[in-house]
């Protein structure tokens, strides 16, 4: 579980604080010290983002793109200028 948590969301110390205190089991500490190392490296290894970051940037994009819709569609909307009598 420490393994997971660190994998998913890089933060080694609380997946190891979090599966201690669950199992309120400290005898696995140096094991799980080892399997939340590797959870840090091969991600970092195969430059994938954390989870949060990724759905931060998808949200972001998402708004941007609401945004832009919104502007474009109020574009549209608007009448065409007037022109200016001779």
């Amino acid at each position: 579980m420490a393994a997971f948590f660190t994998g998913v969301v890089r933060a080694p110390l609380t997946g190891i604080v979090l599966a201690s205190e669950m199992t309120r089991n400290v005898n696995l500490f140096h094991p799980m010290l080892g399997a939340c190392a590797m959870a840090m490296l091969v991600p970092a290894l195969l430059r994938n983002a954390p989870i949060y970051d990724s759905l931060r940037d998808d949200l972001l994009r998402r708004e941007r793109r609401r945004a832009t819709a919104a502007i474009e569609g109020e574009a549209a909307d608007a009448p065409p200028p007037a022109t200016p009598a001779p």
